[in-house]
């Protein structure tokens, strides 16, 4: 993805598609503010789609709207005959699935180590902002320690009130956290790519503020990003320290499960995760080829006293069924496929499904924006290598070119 050559317009579009993964995770304006430039986005796209237009892979083009008109169809039209509609998830799915279909059918844009340099100076700027939070209500570090100390130990409640002054400010911790994974994970990819190496600094920066949200998946997951750049990066022929890396890995992650998860303790939000998965396997063959809309959906969950499954495919399966929940990540999993490198491509992929496994929709801007970033990489392959010929990231011995 480079910027060689590329016209004033198209920046513009890049500029506007950094400035919504900036303005996401804010909760000001009805959490809407990143909307305007994506909206800017989708029109200033469809202008320049007659002069920039990507060539070829028609077929290809041709299977994922197709997939995307079976995703939002059945999601409009079981909604549409549902006692309660509720459109807002369909809404969120067209805008955003046609933010991410503006960007196959453009041609690339993205310089590689132009919106890494932008990603680490956003993960700054909300770096400031968590802190200065934290000070302006007096919480000391000390303070947080103490409340994780209790001998009620640590529970979803316990971890929303230590993170109580990022509230007015952020969508809630563990959506703001599982966001910044997601970009963590393309500021991984944007380095690979352009070939630039990433600092220790760089990843202390974003695991810190990852860490300072306090929630236990967005941590779990960013040393499960960490490990897989590791393993990404290592040659053939040191397997031994990968099998070794792989072991320290899975050390780590079941210590930390032991200590933050409490599946027993009924005031953890934990346990109550698993209670929705034997309701979803106990009843989804009830609704799973329609679904049953939101509301009823949410609805039959009212005797665990909470609204939705909290995790993506069961919610996907009992609103709208399992042909949506087919097409729509076939639609996301064509784009991953064929357009990323192989080996970077992970960097990407991995983000997407530790948010879906851990929030409530995958329709989310927050979630969709890495397949954005997939879209945009279509159509680089060593036909329009002579073009880039200048840049680092596609030379034709580049090991992370395009196949």
């Amino acid at each position: 993805m480079t910027g060689i050559g590329i016209p004033a317009n198209l920046k513009t579009l890049d500029a506007l598609f950094l400035l919504t993964l900036f303005l996401y995770p804010f909760s000001a304006a009805s959490h809407t503010l990143y909307m305007i430039p994506q909206f800017l986005l989708l029109a200033l796209g469809l202008i320049l789609l007659p002069r920039w237009a990507a060539p070829n892979e028609s077929l290809m083009k041709a299977a994922v709207c197709g997939l995307a008109i079976v995703s939002a169809s059945t999601a409009i039209f079981r909604e549409l005959a549902a006692d309660r509609p509720e459109f807002l998830e369909p809404v969120k799915l067209f805008i955003n699935l046609s933010t991410v279909l503006l960007f196959l059918f453009l041609r690339p844009s993205l310089d590689s180590s132009t919106c890494a340099k932008w990603l680490k100076r956003f993960a700054v700027v909300w770096l400031v902002i968590v802190a200065g939070a934290y000070i302006h209500a007096r919480t000391s570090s000390w303070e947080m320690l103490l409340l994780l100390l209790q001998p009620e130990g640590v529970t979803s409640t316990r971890l929303y009130e230590i993170a109580e002054p990022l509230a007015p400010i952020f969508l809630t911790k563990n959506i703001m956290a599982m966001y910044l994974v997601a970009v963590f994970g393309a500021f991984l990819y944007f380095r690979r790519r352009a070939g630039d190496a990433v600092t220790l600094l760089e990843r202390a920066l974003f695991l810190i503020l990852i860490v300072l949200l306090f929630s236990r998946q967005g941590i779990l997951s960013a040393v499960l990003l960490l490990s897989l750049d590791y393993f990404l990066t290592r040659e053939r022929k040191m397997k031994r320290w990968v099998f070794i890396g792989l072991i320290i890995t899975v050390v780590i992650v079941g210590s930390f499960i032991t200590f933050a998860f409490d599946f027993s303790n009924p005031a953890d939000g934990a346990a109550t995760r698993l209670d929705l998965w034997r309701v979803f396997f106990t009843h989804w063959t009830s609704y799973a080829f329609v679904g049953q809309g939101v509301h009823q959906m949410n609805l039959s969950l009212q005797h665990l006293d909470i609204d939705n499954y909290h995790m993506f495919f069961m919610n996907q399966i009992g609103a709208y069924g399992i042909v949506h929940c087919v097409a729509f990540n076939a639609l996301l999993t064509i784009i991953a496929l064929r357009s990323l490198p192989k080996k970077s491509r992970w960097l990407v992929i991995a983000p997407y499904w530790l948010n879906v496994c851990f929030q409530t929709y995958g329709y989310e801007y927050g979630n969709l924006f890495l397949f954005c970033i997939a879209a945009n990489g279509c159509n680089l392959g060593v036909d329009q290598v002579s073009e880039l010929s200048k840049s680092r990231v596609y030379r034709l011995d580049d090991p992370l070119r395009v196949n």
